[in-house]
């Protein structure tokens, strides 16, 4: 059948006709609120006729018309016309238009009338979203009409990604528009430029922040990867001749990560059977875990795709299990010692060649991070603490990197907690300063002089806690596997400013002792008296009210070093400070103020000053008055007569226990009972050497924690 044709103008006049326009008086009765409609007849007659302007614009393309270009310009005019566009959304005309997406000849222009109706228009985006025209383009870009839609993709994308921000879209739209889209991108047989590459990835990534794409695209993860990859090996944005299209690349790579760290963070992102113990880790051969394991050996210059995979491959280590299948078959901490060593460019000590990458760096540790958990890595990881790695991120070169550096602290804390090889590096002499008589320093030293200078409080709070670990490790595994001979030599004594300078604020443990020490003995206190800032730093586990596990953890660390005599004197200078001889006094009575009606919490909070007169009034206000105070001071003034009392009061089973955060309730007994054996070891092994009215608190304490000791068991006996 032949169609009238139509002139340029007299499609202009289509868009600008009257005739069959109905007002609608707003219920209001303002006149500006009127509401132009069509009556059926008007809405049928102009969508024929739109059809014939299609058929014409085909026509003229066909024949090669000079018409063509004004016939496109009137086109596009009347579809952005703000009333024509009404008009769809009110006529509910947009499920008409869709349908010519069937016709061939009349797709490049369907799609530009499709887009300046929808373009700024959020009425007619959420009907075109109601209608499935997301499905229909995704169709046009997967079946055998592709070759008929290439030249379209740009503006198909763009129609795409005007959808997705409606939230029908997200309810309705295709599952496999991702997929479709990232196919597209990474087609080997047909390449796409920079600018498609950059529109398709684009609006994948833009369905992919959703969980519901998310959830149904884990199968096209090896898809997602390679467009990953090829954002940065296949495209650069110095290579775009247009720089909007250098900007949009560099916002798609930038776009990647987080849609690949919500995706990694599923539980479906590497499937993998039930290992068989006669095969390799099924793990290990996944293609998405062998894409990533790829990218961290990759060159220097594809720092961002490195940072991805220690992303991605940390979401994944979420179990020991895994993180032992990573490290002990896998070895995927080879790779990442490699990065952290570019990062911080080794054991030298100037800055590396090129800028470090702190974004990298972060990535790496918070991976390793992870991987260092298990018991089982720990040892495996150990090259961590050689001094170009972990220590110079601690040292002052890592103050740049506040993040950085606090991830390095942590990870350093997570390596030492029971591994003794690991604390033996740590503590490992590394040469004296200067002069071959000063002092003996190891990468303890560069950890302690981080606490000192460091504002952070969780960076504080983490040199802290791996202090404890290696004092804590000194005391429970044997000494000679943390410290080699060269601790048996006695070191060097210090400048009188060294404590100050590594933020120690009393002296250094002294070294003798009144009986002859053991080997072991003489080498955790020469250990000690090397590194005084350890008592100043142990002190802040118990000044600080935030995490009452932390404190926890420092009774027990504590209740267990004090069992030596050098141990006892570290002990005994970490209670020094008011603020923690008060949280001792709070452990060990239940008390918390002064009004609960114990003067200990006095006495324990007051000055040097006051500190005597303090102890004098607690003493004679307990049972017993003065002579009571008399008879606590004979007894207190020999080891036996502590041992005595404790075994008297029942208690002589008291050993340090670690306290279970997870077990709230029976953290203030155990607290109790932890700071009940610490207090009686500083008595017994640090007698002679406590300040009098220190030593006064610490036997009231034994009398009052011990009766409450013993309350408890019997209530618990008699419940």
């Amino acid at each position: 059948m032949r169609l009238d044709r139509m002139t340029p103008e007299e499609i202009e006049e289509l868009f600008k006709r009257t005739d069959g326009v109905v007002v609608v008086q707003d219920a209001g009765g303002d006149e500006d609120d009127d509401e132009p409609t069509l009556t059926e007849d008007e809405t049928s007659y102009r969508v024929a006729r739109l059809k014939d302007v299609l058929l014409e614009a085909q026509s003229a393309w066909d024949g090669g018309s000079e018409n063509l270009d004004r016939i496109a310009e009137k086109l596009g005019d009347g579809s952005r016309r703000y009333e024509n566009r009404a008009r769809v959304v009110e006529g509910g005309h947009i499920n008409a238009i869709i349908d010519l997406l069937q016709h061939d000849s009349l797709l490049p222009y369907v799609v530009t009338v499709l887009y300046n109706v929808l373009v700024d228009y959020e009425p007619v985006q959420l009907q075109a979203c109601e209608a499935g025209l997301s499905q229909r383009l995704t169709d046009l870009l997967s079946g055998p009409r592709l070759e008929t839609s290439r030249p379209l993709i740009g503006l198909i994308c763009k129609i795409l990604a005007l959808l997705i921000a409606q939230e029908p879209e997200v309810r309705t739209g295709s599952p496999t528009t991702p997929q479709v889209l990232l196919n597209l991108a990474t087609s080997q047989e047909h390449p796409v430029d920079l600018e498609d590459f950059s529109a398709l990835t684009s609006v994948a990534l833009a369905y992919l922040t959703h969980e519901t794409f998310q959830a149904s695209n884990l199968a096209s993860v090896p898809l997602f990867l390679e467009a990953f990859s090829m954002s940065h090996t296949s495209f650069d944005p110095s290579d775009a001749a247009d720089p909007d299209a250098a900007t949009q690349l560099k916002q798609v790579r930038s776009a990647f990560v987080p849609v690949l760290a919500d995706i990694s963070a599923l539980p479906g992102f590497i499937p993998v059977p039930a290992p068989d113990n006669a095969q390799p880790p099924p793990l290990l051969q996944h293609p998405v875990f062998q894409t990533l394991q790829g990218w961290l050996r990759s060159s220097a210059e594809h720092a961002t795709l490195q940072s991805a995979a220690c992303l991605a491959l940390g979401n994944v280590a979420r179990s020991d299990a895994t993180c032992e299948t990573l490290v002990g078959s896998g070895a995927i901490h080879e790779p990442l010692i490699d990065l952290l060593t570019r990062c911080t460019g080794g054991s030298g000590t100037t800055t590396t060649a090129s800028p470090p990458n702190a974004q990298l760096t972060h990535a790496v540790l918070s991976f390793l991070k992870n991987l260092a958990i298990p018991a089982a890595n720990k040892p495996a990881l150990g090259r961590l603490l050689e001094p170009g790695l972990l220590p110079k991120l601690w040292s002052t070169w890592g103050d740049a990197q506040p993040q950085s550096q606090f991830a390095a602290v942590s990870l350093g804390r997570l390596l030492l907690v029971g591994c003794a090889a690991n604390a033996a590096r740590l503590v490992a002499p590394l040469g004296r300063d200067a002069e071959p008589s000063g002092p003996v320093q190891t990468s303890l030293h560069v950890l302690l002089s981080l606490f000192q200078r460091s504002d952070a409080e969780p960076t504080k709070t983490e040199v802290a806690r791996a202090v404890a670990n290696v004092c804590r490790t000194l005391h429970s595994a044997p000494v000679e596997s943390v410290l080699s001979e060269e601790w048996e030599a006695p070191p060097p004594p210090p400048p009188p400013s060294s404590a100050d300078d590594q933020g120690g604020n009393t002296p250094a443990p002294t070294t003798t002792s009144t009986q002859h020490p053991t080997p072991s003995e003489t080498r955790r206190a020469h250990f000690y008296a090397a590194h005084a800032a350890i008592p100043t730093t142990l002190s802040l586990l118990l000044t600080q009210t935030r995490f009452p596990a932390l404190r926890s953890e420092a009774w027990f660390v504590l209740a267990l070093t004090s069992r030596s005599v050098s141990g006892a004197r570290v002990a005994r200078a970490v209670l020094e400070p008011a603020g923690a001889c008060r949280a001792l006094v709070e452990a060990v009575t239940g008390r918390r103020d002064v009004s609960d009606g114990d003067d200990l919490l006095l006495a324990a909070g007051s000055s040097a000053s006051g500190a005597d007169d303090a102890v004098e009034d607690v003493l004679s206000n307990s049972t017993g008055g003065a002579a009571g105070a008399q008879q606590n001071q004979q007894e207190g003034d020999t080891a036996g007569g502590v041992s005595l009392g404790m075994e008297g009061l029942g208690l002589g089973d008291l050993q340090p226990q670690q306290v279970d955060p997870a077990a709230r309730a029976g953290m203030a007994r155990i607290d109790r009972e932890n700071g009940l054996c610490l207090v009686a070891e500083l008595v017994r092994n640090c007698a002679g050497e406590l300040d009098p009215a220190r030593k006064a608190i610490y036997e009231r304490l034994l009398v009052t924690g011990g009766e409450l000791v013993l309350n408890s068991r019997g209530e618990v006996a008699s419940g």
